[in-house]
């Protein structure tokens, strides 16, 4: 009798494998095939698997655009922490059109920078940059660091710009 322990494990350790698949299909332009490998290894619990399905559903690769679905597999990954999620989840809330315009997109674009997603931290750095509080600006120029730092080339050039004006 398996234990959940070694069933997660075993789960994990597929959703690995057909992750792995999926990017070599992506690589060769097999975006069908990389797709049915995405949903796979989501549907197995792998968090950027459900990222990657969210994307290629959000714009139509691979499969037929599906906002609806993408929104379901943006959400199991936000519940797993995922902060690209919440990233993608902001955006979708910015337009007012997939998500409500409200109070949960500044959260889930915090909830993502603090998860490390440097495009995250470039969003809320060209928020806070267009405020005039002193405070504001230094929170622009802190996370215009981490996002570089992270190796988000526009946050560099903006951090580079925006230091060499003083």
């Amino acid at each position: 009798m398996r234990t959940d322990a070694a069933q997660t494990e075993t789960s994990s350790m597929a959703g690995d494998a057909l992750f792995a698949q999926a990017r070599t299909h992506v690589q060769k332009g097999e975006h069908e095939q990389a797709f049915a490998c995405y949903v796979q290894a989501a549907d197995a619990d792998h968090p950027a698997a459900m990222i990657e399905t969210a994307r290629m559903a959000m714009h139509g690769v691979g499969a037929p655009q599906d906002i609806g679905r993408a929104l379901t597999w943006l959400a199991a990954a936000e519940q797993r922490g995922h902060p690209a999620a919440a990233y993608h989840l902001a955006w979708l809330g910015a337009g007012g059109t997939a998500l409500p315009f409200d109070g949960t997109l500044q959260a889930r674009l915090l909830a993502a920078a603090n998860g490390g997603h440097p495009s995250a931290m470039l969003a809320l750095a060209v928020y806070f940059g267009h405020k005039a509080a002193p405070e504001d600006q230094q929170r622009s120029i802190a996370l215009l660091d981490q996002a570089a730092q992270a190796g988000h080339a526009v946050a560099a050039a903006l951090l580079a710009e925006r230091l060499a004006r003083g």
